[in-house]
């Protein structure tokens, strides 16, 4: 090849470089543009969901599987972005906690600013272990985490203060008084001392949770101070509306019916005379949004029947 050859050969490549780099160059930042890819982890039905920018298909895949991620959403791709596959290493164990742990809404978010993670978590175990998992593979991730879910034996703990407040309510209370002929009340009287107390404190359970709420306990024991002055059979029926899965709804309801019934026994009803039940979203009191939700057909209701003559 003669001289001239050569250099016009060079000079070819000189200019392709140069418009490779001016083409990827950004003029305003002073920084190549090619960034890293970003994306959002959310935990929703408790599966995790991740939307985001990558730079093809098969680099979202890879991501996917590495972090065993259940499905995709709004997925876009931009020859731009590049994986950090480093990072992606780091996350798994970090992932794998947080799917286990987290309530649905709670997110993992990465971008050009870093990685941030906002979530409502089952237990202080759960914080603690992901502090670590953070600071040992130094994933440099702000955290914004918070216990919602109390534990059972946080609940129960609760449940004996109550009782021990209420019974010395009941000491201060006690008075000598005259014999008097009382009428007995019947069990439409009951129920419907039963009815109005729901209708005006109805039972609720702390979010995404089997868990009543503090002051559920204590409808549930105002209730119970009701019922364990008469022999009646017990039916405490769980209800939801009709938004997300049937069978998931199904279950939720049958142990939410069943909280209100460890609750009741908890509080001195005999637990032979008490039964629980689970009815999904079988049986509405109210019409439902164009989602499936409805305050009111989310409930608990306690049912009140003659005990059977054998």
């Amino acid at each position: 090849m003669t001289l001239f050859k050569k250099i016009t050969y060079f000079l070819i490549i000189f200019v392709i470089l140069n418009i490779i780099t001016i083409y990827n160059y950004d003029y305003i930042t002073g920084e190549n543009k090619n960034i890293p890819f970003n994306f959002t982890i959310e935990k929703k039905d408790n599966i995790l969901n991740i939307s985001g920018v990558f730079p093809n298909e098969n680099d979202s895949k890879i991501v996917l599987n590495s972090l065993k991620i259940d499905k995709s959403d709004n997925i876009i791709y931009d020859d731009n972005t590049s994986i950090d596959s480093l990072l992606i290493e780091k996350l798994k164990p970090f992932i794998e906690k947080f799917k286990e742990d987290s309530i649905n809404g709670s997110k993992i978010i990465y971008n050009s600013n870093g990685l941030y993670v906002i979530a409502d978590l089952k237990s202080d175990e759960s914080i603690k272990a992901l502090n670590e998992i953070n600071s040992k593979n130094n994933l440099s991730a702000t955290l914004n985490m918070k216990v919602l879910v109390k534990d059972e034996k946080a609940l129960s703990k609760e449940i004996e203060e109550i009782k021990s407040i209420v019974e010395k309510d009941d000491k201060k209370e006690e008075v000598i008084a005259p014999a008097v002929v009382e009428q007995v009340p019947t069990i439409k009287d009951i129920q419907e001392q039963v009815n109005n107390i729901l209708k005006t404190n109805k039972i609720t359970f702390a979010r995404a949770s089997t868990n009543l709420t503090p002051e559920s306990i204590k409808t549930v024991e105002e209730i119970a101070k009701i019922l364990k002055n008469h022999k009646y059979e017990i039916e405490v029926g769980g209800h939801t509306d009709s938004k997300g899965n049937p069978t998931l709804n199904q279950n939720l309801s049958e142990k939410r019916a069943q909280s209100v019934k460890d609750s009741l026994i908890n509080f001195g009803i005999n637990k032979d005379s008490i039964k629980s039940f689970g009815y999904g979203n079988k049986f509405p009191i109210a019409q439902e949004d164009e989602l499936g939700l409805s305050e009111e057909n989310r409930r608990v209701e306690i049912i009140l029947k003659e005990k059977e003559v054998k």
